[in-house]
């Protein structure tokens, strides 16, 4: 009787194992077609492209929602702790915050609809999170130490890349107000970090980890999969693409590898998407 209860746990335990993989699988593959769709849309249909990105954010925030719900005891296996939580689930709700007090005015319509539409999964998974007493959300030692080199190294590759951009268009640097000097990093931080680290140096790494990848293959293989779902920038940035791009995915790598935590490879992602702007202007 007791071998006959054993074996049935077992496709239990197998089919929770075969359901994540298909989840970082699926993370993967909508990843991959975004940057292509970006690439055939880029710049002749921009609302189909609008309409791409919304549905790429709604798609992996959901995943990565899913993900983090079904592998809340042992997010750590996956470099995600509790800091890198509190970013992935309170950034929709602080910058819809934001909007409701006008204090995000250069937001329109589409760049806000998201942040309305995943409010409340950010909210029902904190809730789910804080109340179920199987989740383990703990931060490595150390983490303190990391999330000032994240800043750090988020700031150096953050102005390279403004200063590359206004190089590659030939425009001159541009002053920004203090509200959006503030809320941009903000924006950002819930932004692309939000929706690309979980996965890339979070979900992505742990699976081939388990999978007995040697960590060394594991950051080269997920800074080119990085490279190459941006695509898109070889039409209309290609310094970026060729230079900034892999330099990001090989440097976000290393600091989450490093820290065995993806939050301050979140804070630097955030910074280098935002300090672009701030620079140029264009945002």
């Amino acid at each position: 009787m007791i071998a006959h209860i054993a074996s049935k746990r077992i496709p239990i335990v197998q089919a929770y194992t075969r359901t994540t993989e298909r989840l970082i699988l699926a993370l993967l593959l909508i990843r991959l077609l975004k940057g292509l769709s970006e690439l055939l849309t880029y710049p002749g249909f921009p609302a189909l492209g609008a309409a791409v990105t919304l549905v790429y954010y709604l798609a992996t925030y959901m995943v990565t929602a899913a993900l983090i719900w079904r592998e809340r005891e042992h997010l750590a296996d996956f470099y995600i702790g509790r800091v890198a939580v509190i970013l992935f689930v309170a950034g929709k709700p602080l910058i819809l915050l934001a909007v409701a007090l006008s204090l995000t005015p250069f937001l329109g319509l589409g760049d806000v609809m998201p942040f309305m539409m995943l409010t409340p999964i950010s909210i029902g998974l904190s809730w789910k999170l804080w109340r179920d007493k199987r989740a383990v959300l703990t931060d490595r030692p150390g983490l303190p130490r990391w999330m000032l080199l994240g800043l750090s190294a988020g700031s150096v590759l953050g102005a390279l890349t403004g200063y590359l951009i206004l190089l590659q268009s030939g425009r001159s640097s541009q002053l920004m107000s203090l509200p959006l000097v503030i809320l941009l990093p903000l924006i950002q931080l819930t932004n692309a970090a939000t929706y690309e680290e979980p996965f890339f140096r979070g979900f992505l790494w742990g699976l081939l980890s388990q999978r007995g990848w040697r960590t060394g293959t594991i950051w080269l293989f997920q800074a080119a999969v990085f490279w190459l779902s941006h695509i898109v920038y070889i039409v209309h940035f290609p310094i970026s693409f060729w230079v900034i791009v892999p330099l990001m995915g090989l440097a976000l790598g290393l600091i989450a590898w490093r820290a065995q935590d993806i939050a301050p490879a979140m804070l630097a992602h955030g910074l280098i998407d935002s300090l672009p702007q701030l620079i140029t202007g264009n945002w």
